[in-house]
């Protein structure tokens, strides 16, 4: 086993990185409400992605890192233009034509249904849950949602569009729409911080995954060859175990409520 880390500590030895930007930090962003994932405003993000982002490029690869947080869609414009290096999101058509994205997945998140409690398609759902039910029930989704986009135009269903997770859940209570697709532990964080828990519930079903990749932005300083090294050294910490002990840790440390 001493000897498995001592291999693996050098070949990281060997991975780090000296961009020629290597004077700046890599500036990273977040969306600033999505707890525990990402949440803070401006430099104050905190959640589980910057944490796994400063464990992997800091200490693993001896890369300066400053986390920001703003909303999403800002977010997507500023690496777009460049004005911030990289986010941690879901690799869409759209995004990959304006940033290089890693080919490891470095974080994948369970998508539940979230419907009213004693509703009609709480139990359409829990007899029949599959996407012909789905298609014949008003779903919510977020603007700016990566996979929302992707699994929508996928199953053929045009979803109602809100600002954010809250005006969903709100939407569903409120019977102005019968289910929202969420990450199960963003979904019970705000059902509680709206104070829903008696009138929504999150289903069992599994609809998919989001599956998180670092995408940079084509104008960042940092080119290609960095998301190469990233690979190399995720892929690393994944065949020897480091990856798997630095999720579990961070979701002890973020935990779901």
């Amino acid at each position: 086993m001493a000897l498995k880390k001592s291999i693996f500590g050098a070949f990281l030895g060997l991975l780090m990185v000296q961009p020629s930007a290597a004077s700046d930090p890599l500036l990273i962003g977040y969306n600033s409400d999505w707890a525990p994932y990402s949440s803070g405003g401006s430099d104050r993000i905190r959640g589980v992605l910057p944490d796994i982002l400063d464990e992997i490029l800091e200490f693993h690869m001896g890369i300066k890192v400053r986390h920001v947080g703003y909303p999403w869609k800002r977010v997507q414009k500023a690496v777009e233009t460049g004005s911030i290096d990289a986010m941690i999101t879901v690799p869409t058509k759209t995004r990959t034509a304006y940033a290089y994205r890693s080919q490891e997945v470095v974080y994948q998140i369970e998508m539940r249904g979230v419907v009213k409690a004693g509703s009609p398609s709480l139990k359409k759902l829990g007899s029949k849950p599959m996407i012909n039910t789905l298609r014949n029930l008003k779903s919510c989704e977020i603007i700016g949602s990566g996979w929302g986009q992707l699994f929508y135009n996928k199953h053929k269903i045009q979803p109602i569009m809100a600002n954010n997770v809250d005006n969903c859940l709100r939407m569903v209570a409120g019977n102005h729409a019968d289910v929202t697709i969420r990450s199960t532990v963003v979904a019970n964080r705000h059902i509680l911080s709206e104070n829903l828990q008696e009138k929504l519930v999150v289903m069992p079903k599994v609809w998919g995954a989001l599956q998180f990749a670092l995408l940079l932005s084509k104008k960042s300083k940092y080119g290609p060859n960095f998301l190469k090294q990233f690979d190399q050294v995720l892929k690393a910490m994944k065949t020897s175990g480091t990856y798997r002990i630095l999720v579990e840790r961070t979701r002890k440390l973020r935990p779901a409520s």
